[in-house]
This record gives C-alpha cells, structure tokens and sequence, in this order.
C-alpha cells in the first residue's frame, strides 16, 4: 500500500492495483490488472508507479483520473 496526502494504492495479490482518492476514499477508476504481481509501489501527488515480480515498470498519471474518464485500457500510463 502506498498512501500520499491525496493518494491511496493498493495492490493485490491477484495483480489488481487499485487508486482511491485520499481526500474522499472514493475509487477514481476501475482496477487496473498488472503482468505480474506487484514488487514495488511508490505514489507522489499525480503520479503512481508499479514495478512487478517480473520487472515490468508502469507509471501513471492520475492527476486527471475520475472513475468517469478512465478504465484500465485509457488511463495514461507509461511503461519502461
């Protein structure tokens, strides 16, 4: 779990990462489904960033994530 002053994540053993506003705790999109299961998780104000067991690196900006606008397939991520 990562937790920032207006960002919660968690992910899960099943490779979901979830995305809660920490304002609210409102979910602010739909679980996203990893490769693999998550190693590292790191999140900032705007950003989220995932590193997997088989070394996948994902990066999201969530500044303008609303469950509304974003499903796991349209979100703007990054991966290295």
């Amino acid at each position: 779990m990562c937790v920032f002053s207006n960002l919660v994540c968690a992910a899960s053993e099943d490779r979901c990462l979830h995305i809660f506003s920490g304002a609210s705790g409102r979910r602010l999109c739909p679980a996203i489904v990893l490769s693999s299961p998550a190693s590292h998780l790191l999140c900032s104000a705007v950003h989220v960033m995932v590193v997997t067991s088989h070394a996948d690196v994902f990066v999201w900006f969530v500044y303008y994530m609303t469950f509304s606008s974003c499903s796991s397939s349209s979100c703007s991520c990054f991966v290295f």
